[in-house]
């Protein structure tokens, strides 16, 4: 299914015989404004990753990549929807910043480190290769100095110590977890990964004060069992973070614990 317009919603459906197996959910694709909405509501930043679940052609992790210069993972199912993603990422040419994994995210766990899937951190390698030519700087500085002054040399020493220190400092605040979760997913599919979701945002949020918040956004259908803090409406985008609450959903029976 493909909506061209924010304005013509048409449901999603499955047939009875999915077209791969355990696939929970239809392909269908979002348009560019809804993209960009769902990624402001959630307050998207140049530190962030985003992971998008189901990520069928690749278009959100490759926006988010082109328009804001930012790594991404995407995850699905079908084979030849992760390889028109990596398609798609190198006509943009942000392949680099991306990796498309066929993964089935319903049954496996998609609480990782970039490093443990192949996307490392961009910003160390930038750092570390600024390090490397900052100590060869170094060098050729101490090598003058040492014929000038000995007690120079020990004072540029301590300093380029306590600048090693402030560089791996940095390099280990950077973040290497997705902090950013996407999905355009129907209900049923939605209800499959609620409870992974839930405990991933709110075990980051418990381990470390130094951890950035992570947040999911969907698009068209919200959690059944969780209150979300914030909505664009209009495009039917919903916003969740660790302050959601959960909640029982009203047209369903509370005294039926499946439900719950």
């Amino acid at each position: 299914m493909q909506c061209d317009s924010d304005e013509e919603w048409t449901q999603p459906f499955l047939d009875e015989e999915d077209p791969l197996p355990n696939q929970i959910c239809p392909y269908a694709t979002s348009s560019e404004i809804s993209i960009k909405s769902m990624l402001e509501i959630s307050s998207i930043d140049s530190d962030d990753i985003v992971l998008d679940l189901g990520c069928g052609d690749g278009r959100i992790v490759i926006y988010a990549a082109k328009h804001y210069g930012i790594r991404g993972i995407g995850l699905d199912i079908n084979p030849e929807l992760i390889k028109t993603a990596n398609e798609n990422a190198k006509k943009e040419g942000v392949d680099h910043l991306v990796l498309f994994k066929v993964q089935d995210f319903a049954n496996e766990s998609f609480d990782f480190k970039l490093s443990s899937i192949g996307l490392h951190n961009n910003n160390n390698n930038n750092n570390n290769n600024n390090n490397n030519n900052n100590n060869n700087n170094n060098n050729n500085n101490n090598n003058n100095n040492n014929n000038n002054n000995n007690n120079n040399n020990n004072n540029n020493n301590n300093n380029n110590n306590n600048n090693n220190n402030n560089n791996n400092n940095n390099n280990n605040n950077k973040l290497i977890y997705p902090t950013i979760l996407t999905c355009y997913l129907i209900p049923r599919a939605l209800k499959v990964i609620e409870p992974k979701v839930k405990k991933l945002i709110r075990d980051n949020d418990s381990e470390s004060t130094n951890h950035k918040s992570i947040r999911i956004a969907t698009i068209v259908y919200p959690f059944e069992r969780w209150q979300h803090i914030n909505d664009d409406n209009s495009l039917k985008i919903f916003l969740y973070t660790k302050d959601s609450i959960d909640i029982i959903p009203k047209s369903l029976d509370s005294s039926n614990p499946i439900f719950i």
